[in-house]
C-alpha cells in the first residue's frame, strides 16, 4: 500500500543519509561523505569504533590487528575474511 511504500522511501533515505564516511581528500583535508561521493584516490579512514562499511574495493594502509571483514555479499562465504596491509 501507498503509505508503507512511502514510510519505506523516507527511511531508506534517511540511512542513506546518515550513512556517512570520514575521507581524506587530496591536500590532506578530512571530510564526510556519503557512500556515493566516494572516488577513485580517497582516503577513508577507517576505526574500530566507527564499524564501517566499506562499499568499495580498497587497499589497506595501516596497522590492521584483528581486522576481519564480512565479504559474504561478494563471495557467498559466511565466515569473516582475516585481512593484513
Amino acid at each position: 500500500d501507498y503509505a508503507k511504500q512511502f514510510a519505506f522511501i523516507r527511511l531508506t533515505k534517511s540511512l542513506h543519509e546518515t550513512n556517512t564516511k570520514s575521507v581524506i581528500r587530496n591536500g590532506g583535508k578530512q571530510v564526510s561523505v556519503t557512500d556515493d561521493d566516494i572516488v577513485v584516490g580517497d582516503i577513508l579512514s577507517v576505526n574500530s569504533h566507527s564499524l564501517a562499511s566499506i562499499p568499495a574495493d580498497c587497499v589497506l594502509l595501516g596497522p590492521t590487528a584483528d581486522l576481519k571483514m564480512d565479504e559474504s555479499t561478494l563471495t557467498g562465504e559466511s565466515k569473516l575474511i582475516s585481512k593484513r596491509a
